[in-house]
């Protein structure tokens, strides 16, 4: 047993993908939904290669070099003779090396085959410039033509009969070769090694007319050349990087033109398919035919491939099998009824180019003959794949399966017009519950989804483009959708619903990106203060990193069971009912959501549990971003927008201590323990914790350490800085040290500080307290906060002195909706707040009203009032019910107070809320109430 399975404890997510041998190009995925059955029925179609096929081409690849092209140590570039391609004929300054008694020959073997040169055939004679490589073990020898790539002989090699052009020079009875003895040994080339220059005492001797062709003897089998043979390319299946194509690349939405490809080209990575995996993976285009033959097939993803180059390291850690051997597949799944498992012929065109037309799905009934066996293993599913004998490196296995109402994948719900619904709302299992993939982060892949539905419902999904849809005459409406930007398969996102489009108010010029706003009928007249942030924001953002990498954006609000306040996917944006208030004070959300296309879509983690690479990033643009645009709109001033920076960050700041205190120490790094990283990772620490869930450590630590660098660099610098990282980082995966190690290098403000790549990780990633750093940057409070710590001795020394209900109320200064969040957030620290002064509070700034951040604290000051006053307990069920992804705590709170009526609070909207609740808040408040 691995290692690393022995160490998996209960709560860390299983990965049982066998990445290191099988690369996953694309994804085709038909599924039909049945929402009164709550289950999707279908099939996903997985085409990938086996490593140890591309094994097999590359070593007759990587062990020759051409006149265009020579292999390399480390990061060898591969390339083929065109027919343009023509040799130069010898000069008299070219001079050749004699051989030397040390070099060493092997004598041709009868099973060679020699090509004789043709008439075409011209001879360069070598220049200094010109590398030697000492011949290998492996090596065969023909003929050589100085154009040639030394490679090993195929069976379909033959020997062409000579042509009267022809001119081969005769050996002469100078030359000598010495036989090789059994004593000898070749040794391979080293990096030290040299090759001699020749010296001007060389020469080559020029054909002459005398020089003759041997005639083939009989043993030789010569076929006359047919004006049907061509050359066949290279069969590199997988190999990165590859430059993007250009419909991967964002267009110019006013003209229709596409902008130049190389001026977006994503920076080329290495690859190694090691046991050690580098984490710089490429997210280039996989674009292939697989309706065609093998061979074409291979040849159209060589062909995407212009600058195609392998790390040595490929070669040196793949297993050493043959292609015809069988394998295992392993793909990640989780509770998927799958019906048969069966290879099929690859025949349906995937490139960025076919994707567009669709081929739209007909009703079959017949199940391919080649049925494969399976095992359901341990989140996964073990596909035995039988060897191939062919040149069909690309293979298409098709699974067929029906998922269960129980897969938590997926939330089947009803929305808030009461009709039903589903969508994948990013539990810890990703998209296991829907379709059959390697779910892993270092496995891109594109896709392409026909999603069938009863007509009247929509489909909103990740896709490049806004879906093509077909209606049948049975009353039935497919969807397609595909992405020719290769993402781990847990970014899909897919919703089903009877969600109406809220078209904009108005035409808008010179949108970032063009994006639609769902919602259900109820919440209609609030989508217009969507459209009203919205498209600010994207431009806000893009002002700071960029060009807006997505060619579109949904926008989908969903019903009150999920559990969280939004959540980014390739194109798709969920956003909470909570969020929705008419002074978008709530609306930072937003921006951070959208920041998450460009930190977690665009730029991931190579490790999962690294998780402040995006949501620490996020939250720090979240502000400044949110500023700008309430700014933009007229809703505060200039200075406003700075002192709302400061205000926030200590109610961050309280919100992080808060949550310290409570929380076991390994769930409070930023960093996984060393023990547990490493290459081929069979889990992700602390993957399946429900806790985790719910903890923004991740958020609020990774935030301060990105405001802690921002304060060394100046914010100016810092953004600078930040817009180089996405350039530099874009379609990347990444880890905490590489990302510190930038700020370092590229800021100069930083590296004059003197801090350190592994000080930072030491004290703000691998510490599971409150940075120092961060205690002195709290410390340092400006007028906005002061101004409120005042009001709040204020408010408390009037309730001490039972001021009338009126004099406290005119006592009580206006706020804005920030001010009035750490105004209550201040008072949470005070033990003897009456109920009265509650009911002052209350009628001053119309609580009811306000925003949910304010009301979830409203709620908590409720709770915390000594006094046994039911009054305001009305207030904490109408939170718990419409703010379900805000109300987990609240219930621990509730229990915690040992109030009667409260605890019997907790339990009656437990007891109303439990069937729509998702899987981990319902196993987090069951917890809370009735323990273990």
């Amino acid at each position: 047993m691995n290692e690393d399975v022995k160490q998996r404890g209960e709560f860390d997510l299983p990965l049982s993908a066998n990445i290191s041998e099988i690369q996953v190009h694309h994804y085709m995925i038909h599924l039909q939904c049945d929402l009164h059955r709550q289950v999707f029925h279908g099939s996903t179609t997985v085409f990938f290669t086996h490593r140890a096929n591309i094994k097999s081409k590359l070593e007759q690849k990587v062990c020759s070099s051409s006149s265009k092209g020579e292999v390399c140590e480390g990061d060898s570039s591969i390339t083929t003779l065109e027919s343009s391609d023509t040799v130069r004929e010898p000069e008299s300054s070219d001079t050749v090396r004699e051989p030397e008694s040390s070099d060493t020959v092997r004598e041709p073997e009868s099973s060679d085959t020699v090509r004789k040169p043709e008439s075409s055939d011209t001879v360069r004679k070598p220049e200094s410039s010109d590398t030697v490589r000492e011949p290998e073990s492996s090596d065969t020898v023909r003929k050589p033509e100085s154009s040639d790539t030394v490679r090993e002989p195929e069976n379909s090699d033959t020997v062409r009969e000579p042509e009267n052009s022809d001119t081969v020079r005769e050996p002469e009875s100078s030359d000598t070769v010495r036989k090789p003895e059994s004593s000898d040994t070749v040794r391979e080339p080293e990096s030290s090694d040299t090759v001699r220059e020749p010296e001007s005492s060389d020469t080559v001797r020029e054909p002459e007319s005398s020089d003759t062709v041997r005639e083939p003897e009989s043993s030789d089998t010569v076929r006359k050349p047919e004006s049907s043979d061509t050359v066949r390319e290279p069969d590199l299946p997988g190999i990165q990087p590859i430059r993007h194509n250009e419909r991967l690349l964002h267009k110019s939405h006013n003209s229709g033109e596409k902008e130049d490809a190389r001026k977006y080209n994503v920076p080329p990575r290495n690859v190694s398919y090691s046991g050690e995996r580098k984490r710089d993976v490429n997210r280039a285009s996989n674009s292939f035919d697989i309706d065609a033959s093998p061979s074409k097939q291979m040849r159209n993803l060589t062909s995407s491939c212009e600058d195609a180059h392998v790390s040595a390291n490929f070669l040196e850690n793949l297993n050493s099998r043959q292609t015809n051997e069988d394998f295992t597949l392993i793909l990640d799944c989780y509770k998927l009824e799958i019906r048969s498992v069966s290879e099929e012929k690859v025949e349906t065109s995937i490139n960025s180019e076919s994707f567009s037309s669709q081929n739209w799905p007909v009703e079959k009934s017949h199940i391919s003959d080649t049925l494969l066996q399976y095992e359901l293993g341990d989140q996964c599913v073990k596909i035995q794949v039988p060897g191939h004998n062919g040149d069909a490196d690309l293979r298409a296995i098709k699974v067929s399966y029906k998922t269960a109402p129980s897969g938590h994948s997926l939330k089947w719900t009803e929305d808030q017009d009461g009709n039903d619904c589903v969508y994948t709302h990013g539990h810890w299992i990703n998209n296991r519950s829907l379709f059959p993939s390697q779910d892993v982060p270092e496995a891109l892949a594109t896709w392409q989804a026909y999603i069938t539905v009863p007509q009247g419902l929509t489909v909103i999904m990740s896709g490049d483009h806004n879906p093509q849809c077909k209606d049948s005459i049975n009353g039935l409406t497919c969807y397609y959708f595909w992405t020719a930007f290769p993402m781990p398969s847990s970014t899909l996102s897919l919703a089903v619903g009877h969600w109406t489009e809220c078209k904009k108010p108005q035409i808008q010029d010179n949108e970032v990106v063009p994006y639609r706003v769902f919602s259900p009928e109820v919440l209609m007249t609030s989508m217009a203060d969507v459209h009203r942030y919205a498209p600010v924001c994207m431009e806000a953002v893009t002002a700071v990193l960029g060009q807006y990498p997505m060619k579109r954006q949904d926008i989908l609000v969903v019903p009150t069971s999920f559990d969280s306040l939004g959540m980014a996917s390739p194109n798709v944006l969920y956003l909470s009912q909570s969020l929705l208030h008419p002074d978008l004070s709530m609306f930072y959300r937003l921006a951070h959501e959208v920041c998450h296309t460009w930190f977690g879509i665009v730029i991931g983690p190579a490790d999962w549990t690294e998780e402040w690479l995006t949501e620490g990033f996020c939250t720090y643009l979240e502000d400044i971003i949110h500023t700008r645009v309430l700014r933009r709109l007229g809703k505060i001033s200039e200075e406003e927008e700075y002192v709302i920076r400061d205000l926030r960050d200590l109610v961050k700041f309280r919100i992080l201590t808060a949550e310290l205190q409570n929380t076991v120490g390994s769930l409070q790094t930023l960093l996984p323990d060393c023990s547990e990283s490493g290459g081929n990772k069979t889990f992700v620490k602390n993957g399946m914790n429900p806790e985790k869930k719910y903890l923004q450590v991740h958020y609020l630590k990774g935030y301060f350490l990105l405001r802690y660098l921002e304060k060394l660099a100046g914010s100016v610098k810092f953004l600078e800085c930040l817009r180089k990282y996405v350039q530099h980082f874009h379609g990347k995966l990444v880890s905490s040290q590489e990302v510190l190690q930038f700020f370092i290098q590229e800021c100069e403000e930083i590296l004059a500080a003197g801090v350190t790549a592994a000080e930072l990780s030491s004290a703000w990633l691998e510490y599971s307290g409150i940075p120092s750093a961060l205690l002195s940057m709290v410390e340092k409070e400006n007028n906005g906060v002061s101004y409120i710590k005042k009001q709040v001795e204020a408010f408390c020394a009037s309730c001490k002195k039972r001021k009338t209900e009126l004099s406290i109320i005119d006592e009580l200064k206006d706020c804005n909706p920030d001010e009035l969040l750490l105004f209550l957030e201040l008072l949470l620290d005070e033990n003897d707040i009456p109920w009265f002064g509650l009911s002052c509070l209350k009628k001053k700034y119309q609580i009811q009203t306000c925003n949910a951040e304010i009301k979830h604290r409203w709620c908590e000051l409720v709770i915390k009032c000594k006094q046994r006053h039911s009054h305001f307990h009305g207030d904490i069920q109408d939170f718990l019910i419409e703010h379900q992804g805000m109300g987990v705590y609240l219930y621990g709170e509730l229990m915690l107070s040992g109030k009667r009526p409260l605890i019997n609070l907790a339990h009656k909207c437990f007891q109303q809320l439990q069937h729509s609740m998702s899987t981990d808040t319902f196993t987090t408040v069951h917890t809370m109430l009735f323990g273990e």
